[in-house]
């Protein structure tokens, strides 16, 4: 979900509470941002937020080659989920991103619909994506609706762009699913960018 919501955006920028800029706390904090060159994304890992059953869209399996992957690249993913219930619009989802600065840890602020952004219906906004061949292929949908059932992806390549400004360090994020304020899934995410 981040991916797909960062390739909506042509530019990437951070920044902290009273107006302080995320690449300049990077500076001093002797991370540098992506900008021009090939970082690598590495430590990534995942876990979903709550019990399996109590929610609706559960990821059983989540793995991204290589290891690490190189920005800009490409990953290949393997996956299998459940949707327990079809989801449909309006479909939310809150992304809480955070940044390692100094030992704690930052919110980065929503940006240019990119950082700790609430989205009211993501449906909307992946209603003109075009689904990869390996989703297609394999009959797992990239968009809505999601329907109710069992899905596996297996070796699909996907294209990480790279984006100006986007500081190199320790990262976590997590998403919070709902339709309607009724919780749908949550998810969290932790990565490190690096030199």
């Amino acid at each position: 979900v981040c991916w797909i919501a960062a390739q909506a955006a042509d530019v990437m920028r951070f920044a902290v509470d009273r107006q302080q800029d995320m690449s300049s706390l990077s500076h001093r904090s002797g991370h540098k941002g992506l900008k021009g060159r090939q970082v690598q994304l590495d430590a990534f890992g995942w876990k979903n937020c709550a019990p399996p059953n109590k929610e609706f869209a559960v990821i059983q399996s989540f793995d991204l080659t290589p290891d690490p992957i190189y920005i800009p690249g490409k990953v290949t993913v393997n996956m299998i989920g459940t949707f327990n219930k079809t989801l449909d619009s309006p479909l939310q989802i809150s992304l809480v991103l955070e940044k390692d600065v100094f030992g704690a840890w930052i919110k980065v602020p929503c940006i240019d619909k990119i950082g700790s952004c609430t989205y009211p219906d993501i449906c909307q906004l992946l209603s003109g994506v075009t689904c990869p061949p390996a989703f297609v292929k394999q009959k797992v949908p990239c968009k809505c609706p999601f329907k109710q059932g069992n899905y596996t992806l297996t070796s699909a390549i996907v294209d990480i762009p790279i984006y100006d400004d986007v500081p190199v360090g320790d990262y976590r994020a997590s998403a919070n699913l709902s339709i309607n304020d009724q919780f749908i899934a949550c998810y969290a995410f932790n990565f490190t960018l690096a030199d």
